[in-house]
């Protein structure tokens, strides 16, 4: 049958090397693909009087929404990124299910943090590519928690490996 799949456990991860790590604290994921159109319209189409289109190029994109940490956890965080934004480097993102088995029911939120090696990605279903970080903003509001967003663009095609996003 069918299952929903909750945001919590749907993670952006970025290649750090060694491994893929989740980017630390998040509140949001977004993964966006996107086709330029082509307008093919012409008079023998349509009587002369109706648009038509077809699809160009391909594109994607993600971000990540995040509280800002110390930098003490397993995952990628303000400092990381700020890194690898200025190396201008291609980074390996993975858009995956979060592959730990948490019971969410048994734990209250104050209880709960993250695995201490980090969230473990699954490596025979998520979506793949390698991409540039695009945009990197910090925000402290007075009384808040500071916050960062980042947007990476897709360098190359998005690929999906195996199922896709598919729980297990």
């Amino acid at each position: 049958f069918t299952m929903l799949l909750k945001g919590n456990d749907l993670m952006l991860f970025a290649h750090n090397g060694d491994k893929y790590t989740s980017i630390a604290y998040a509140t949001n994921h977004t993964l966006e693909l996107s086709a330029d159109t082509k307008d093919v319209s012409n008079k023998d189409m349509g009587n002369g009087c109706w648009s038509n289109s077809e699809i160009g190029m391909y594109s994607w994109s993600t971000s990540s929404e995040n509280k800002v940490s110390d930098g003490a956890e397993n995952g990628h965080n303000y400092n990381t990124l700020f890194d690898m934004f200025l190396k201008r480097e291609k980074v390996k993102i993975a858009f995956s299910l979060q592959t730990d088995n948490i019971d969410y029911a048994s734990k209250l939120d104050s209880e709960y943090s993250a695995p201490a090696d980090g969230w473990t990605y699954d490596a025979a279903n998520h979506y793949e590519g390698d991409a540039i970080i695009t945009s990197l903003s910090l925000t402290a509001q007075n009384g808040e928690y500071a916050t960062y967003t980042v947007q990476f663009q897709g360098c190359g095609a998005l690929k999906k490996i195996g199922n896709g996003i598919k729980k297990k």
